[in-house]
């Protein structure tokens, strides 16, 4: 059974591809994020570590 996209299979590849971008991205600001968490906990600063949580 062939699969027909009707043209639309370039479509589909240009979207999985944004779609894994999107991904990356938030992975890299999600540890950003995670890292400035990590150094507020860590850190002396009674303002780093409020903001921290």
């Amino acid at each position: 059974m062939m699969l027909d996209l009707k043209g639309y299979g370039w479509l589909l590849l240009e979207g999985a591809g944004q779609t894994v971008l999107v991904g990356l991205a938030s992975m890299v600001i999600a540890m950003v994020l995670g890292l400035f968490g990590a150094w507020g906990r860590l850190s002396r600063s009674k303002t780093a570590q409020t903001l921290a949580g």
